[in-house]
């Protein structure tokens, strides 16, 4: 197993915590119209979702090849972070169905009527409530994502404090009991 720089990994679950705060506050941002310019609005932030997926992916991974899960709180470390992962997966998953939702507005097929102006607008009104629904999915799991990476990251802390400890316990332990101070004495109870 790898030695793991606890301090290391707590400063990038910070850092992925604040970029998914980051994309979330993109996403409360976000305006657009239905066709093309919700594609150009809506497809960098997948892209965007995609790579912190992967990036969260990374830092499961070099969780599970190192000391660390031996840890106390390792073991739930894991767990949380590979509950971020899903999140993240499911971020994606809600920005893609957002597209999905998004309403065609290029010319028809031959052969298929034009629609008239206020079906055009009922159909774009039932997909802006679909797409906006997905745009809250969407948000609702980058705040699990970011919360998620602190909580892992305070873990870190913990462990690291913990580790600490455990090592300077077992120095002492094994260079025996400390020689008294001289010029000190101990008075009986």
């Amino acid at each position: 197993m790898a030695l793991l720089d606890l301090h290391e990994q707590k400063r990038q679950l910070n850092y992925l915590a604040k970029e998914f705060e980051v994309l979330r506050a993109r996403l409360g941002n976000l305006s657009y119209t239905p066709g093309v310019d919700a594609l150009r609005r809506i497809g960098p932030l997948l892209y965007q979702a995609q790579d912190l997926s992967a990036v969260v992916l990374v830092r499961l991974n070099a969780f599970r090849e190192s000391s660390h899960t031996g840890v106390t709180d390792g073991r739930s470390s894991l767990k949380c972070l590979s509950s971020v992962v899903v999140a993240a997966s499911l971020v994606s998953n809600a920005l893609a169905r957002a597209l999905y939702a998004n309403p065609d507005e290029s010319m028809p097929f031959p052969g298929r009527r034009v629609e008239d102006a206020p079906a055009r607008i009922a159909r774009q009104a039932r997909a802006i409530l679909l797409m906006n629904g997905h745009l809250d999915e969407a948000a609702r799991q980058l705040e699990l994502c970011a919360r998620g990476c602190r909580f892992a990251a305070t873990h870190v802390v913990r462990n690291q404090t913990a580790a600490h400890a455990r090592r300077t316990e077992s120095a002492q332990s094994k260079s025996g009991p400390r020689p008294p101070v001289p010029g000190m004495t101990r008075s009986s109870p």
